[in-house]
């Protein structure tokens, strides 16, 4: 008599007794259209906003990964020493997809800062005037798929 036993856990598939191991990947990405990249960054761009006028890095790792998610992490930790925020809205004013390659898309992203302050947490007090207030910016993006769960994740920054 031949035992086959199949255990699923956490997206792997493997068989006993004979059986060959193979990881279940999530299927092949599709290729995401320029609007859905666009919903994506701001996405994205207004949850790390939210986390830092929280001072709660505790949900990064939903939509970070890598370079991002540990220094975004340590930022806000830092900051949360200090008690203090650091505030700010930004406006998606363009995006354009750079490159892509199978599980990672390049972006160039042109954005505004409408406020951008730190606040003391402890006196409520806008710090350092009100500064670095509001700004244009440039950055290449980099988002990874996690070929595991078909997730993209914000994993760098890099400003033009």
């Amino acid at each position: 008599m031949k035992l086959l036993l199949v255990l699923i856990a956490g997206g792997v598939l493997a068989a006993c007794s004979g059986g060959t191991s193979r990881s279940a990947a999530a299927p092949k990405a599709t290729p995401l259209t320029a609007a859905q990249v666009r919903t994506m960054v701001e996405d994205y761009e207004g949850r790390l906003a939210a986390a830092y006028a929280a001072g709660d890095a505790s949900h990064l790792a939903d939509f970070l990964a890598g370079p991002q998610l540990q220094g975004n992490t340590a930022t806000i930790n830092i900051l949360n020493g200090r008690h203090q925020r650091n505030v700010f809205h930004l406006q998606v004013d363009g995006t354009s997809i750079v490159s892509t390659n199978g599980d990672r898309i390049v972006v160039s992203l042109q954005d505004h800062t409408t406020d951008n302050a730190f606040v003391d947490t402890t006196t409520g007090q806008t710090l350092n005037g009100g500064l670095p207030g509001p700004e244009a910016q440039s950055f290449a993006l980099f988002f990874d798929r996690n070929p595991k769960n078909g997730r993209w994740y914000w994993t760098g920054a890099q400003k033009q």
